[in-house]
């Protein structure tokens, strides 16, 4: 949020901050000025879309990486796609189909593939062991 106001004073600005913009421009302006802010605000949130969280674990969109309190884990192309989808959909039934279509990328995956790939996942990470439950004959939940 950009404010764009004739209010120049300082108390003003505080006041645009406290309710909660990311900036704060007066009138008269610099439009080009206006359009730098603008790709700066931007910039800084694409910064945090980027990077998907539960917990203690960051899932690294941009750079293709997974880190545990800041460490670095080692994960598969296979993996990566699962924590992806559990991580855009915390706290969410994701059904076989689901995470058929999403990470195999098709309707056909057996259950018996979609459930040795997570078993696999909870033993590779056991940290995410409890969170990653499964709800038998439907799917699996990051909860």
């Amino acid at each position: 949020v950009i404010f764009l106001t004739a209010k120049a004073l300082h108390q003003d600005l505080l006041e645009g901050f406290e309710s909660g913009c990311d900036d704060y421009v007066c009138k008269p302006f610099d439009f080009n000025e206006l359009l730098l802010r603008i790709k700066a605000i931007l910039k800084r949130h694409k910064k945090e879309e980027e990077k998907l969280s539960f917990g203690d674990f960051i899932l690294d969109l941009a750079n293709y990486e997974f880190f545990y309190k800041n460490q670095k884990l080692e994960i598969s192309n296979l993996d990566y796609e699962l924590l992806k989808c559990f991580f855009e959909n915390p706290n969410t039934l994701l059904t076989r189909q689901f995470l058929s279509e999403s990470v195999w990328k098709d309707d056909t995956t057996s259950d018996k593939t979609i459930n040795i790939a997570l078993t696999r996942l909870r033993n590779k990470f056991p940290k995410l062991k409890d969170h990653i439950i499964s709800v038998r004959g439907v799917g699996y939940k990051l909860c």
